[in-house]
């Protein structure tokens, strides 16, 4: 439900306890419901998350759920906490993950707390779940790295997953993709159609062009989150992605002596070569500066309350320079009129991809 309504329904359910138990209860009482669930999910603060985790009755459930293809588990956007994968639940977790058939599967800010268990859960995913399609996480932790220069990724062995949609974000992207697609070779991205990545620290030019190049073919829909003054600035080629149809750009602008027109423009200089490039499919192009007044929004991997702040932090003068001139450098896409750029108070363009 929405977070307007929660006050509403406290009044009405005031005093009544919604726990496993129930659940299990209910699907014991009425044994048609479960064929019935395909869809399973979980959202919440941080530190229930991990309470619901720890809960040894939830995997039972999940597992009596034979027809379920999609699971979530998402820790509230407003909490700047992660929610503390529970060690003590690791093995139900997993048998749950290799009973079921999913399709598509989203965690969102999970602290694993260990790169194995991080191994341990997408490698199961992929084992267990051949029919995988679509597969969107933030985390903390990424899996034993990959040293450069990067091996060319290759296909995994037959009966893994072939994914069609691909989200990573957090402080850890770049190990992400290094392990599941150079080191593991657990799923095929030759396939994908949306790709969206948050990149941070650590992350080179040819990992991420290594990722692209393997879904030259189908992509689509490509989403880039930037945090320049932690992550630098990643170039990539898409001359050779002809499918490409959509591509949004965002830009993390946070507190600091940076923090003016002129420093913003090179930020954006990785994405401006999309404008003279021969892409036939092209029919929208965001660049979007997040305009910043916590200095915690990289932390939290995106930000839902700036819009909430009541400071200005940047004279909109000079963001309205950095429209126009961002504009300037891309003409031919702005007189097709399939250019939008904006600044925005709400970082949120990978956090939706999946919703």
């Amino acid at each position: 439900m929405h977070i307007d309504e929660l006050d509403l329904f406290g009044e009405k359910y005031s005093g009544q306890l919604y726990q496993y138990q129930n659940l299990t209860a209910l699907l014991e009482y009425s044994p048609h419901v479960a064929p019935l669930v395909t869809r399973f999910g979980i959202r919440g603060k941080s530190d229930s998350m991990t309470n619901f985790l720890m809960d040894t009755s939830l995997f039972p459930i999940l597992q009596s759920l034979r027809n379920l293809f999609h699971i979530e588990f998402i820790s509230s956007t407003y909490d700047k906490y992660w929610i503390q994968f529970p060690l003590a639940t690791r093995r139900l977790f997993l048998a749950a993950l290799r009973s079921l058939p999913l399709k598509t599967l989203i965690l969102k800010r999970l602290d694993f707390r260990r790169n194995a268990l991080f191994e341990d859960v997408f490698a199961a995913a992929a084992a267990a779940n051949p029919a995988l399609k679509h597969l969107s996480f933030v985390c903390h932790y990424g899996g034993a790295g990959t040293s450069q220069p990067y091996p060319l990724i290759r296909p995994p062995p037959s009966g893994l997953p072939a994914l069609e949609s691909l989200s990573i974000s957090g402080p850890t992207t770049h190990r992400n993709i290094r392990w599941l697609f150079l080191t593991r070779s657990l799923y095929s991205v030759s396939g994908i159609r949306r790709l969206s990545l948050q990149l941070s620290n650590g992350t080179s030019s040819s990992l991420i062009q290594s990722l692209l190049n393997e879904m030259k073919e189908t992509l689509e829909c490509f989403t880039v989150d930037i945090c320049p003054q932690t992550g630098g600035t990643v170039c990539f080629d898409l001359s050779r992605h002809r499918n490409l149809s959509s591509f949004h750009a965002i830009v993390t602008d946070l507190p600091g002596p940076d923090s003016i027109p002129g420093m913003r423009l090179p930020l954006v200089r990785p994405w401006v070569e999309v404008d003279r490039l021969p892409l036939p499919a092209l029919e929208h192009v965001y660049i979007k500066l997040h305009d910043s007044v916590r200095g915690d929004c990289y932390i939290n991997v995106q930000c839902n309350t700036c819009e909430l702040q009541v400071q200005q932090k940047t004279d909109p003068g000079d963001l309205d320079s950095w429209k126009r001139q961002v504009e300037e450098r891309m003409p031919l896409l702005k007189d097709r009129g399939i250019l939008e750029v904006k600044v925005v108070k709400q970082r949120y363009c990978i956090s939706t991809a999946f919703d």
